[in-house]
């Protein structure tokens, strides 16, 4: 079979509406599970489970950061 052609984002192949915000490291579109990133001032926020490699089942605890999020705060530019 034709390999499929690479995922562009922004791109008018996708099935999402054009207007339709994206979020997450993959900048796709909000589907399935989804968490958010504890620093007010992260630049995604949003993130797909897989994506931030975690488990489907995984159920925060507390506080969660993205990775950028999680150095900033062990540099200490975020409390």
């Amino acid at each position: 079979g034709a390999a499929l052609p690479p995922f562009s984002p922004g791109g008018t192949s996708g099935a999402a509406a054009s207007d339709e915000p994206t979020y997450c490291y993959c900048q796709r579109v909000s589907f399935g599970d989804m968490i958010a990133c504890d620093n007010d001032d992260c630049a995604i926020e949003w993130f797909h489970l897989a994506c931030a490699g975690l488990p489907p089942d995984f159920q925060a605890k507390g506080k969660w950061y993205c990775k950028e999020c999680t150095v900033l705060k062990q540099e200490g530019k975020i409390s």
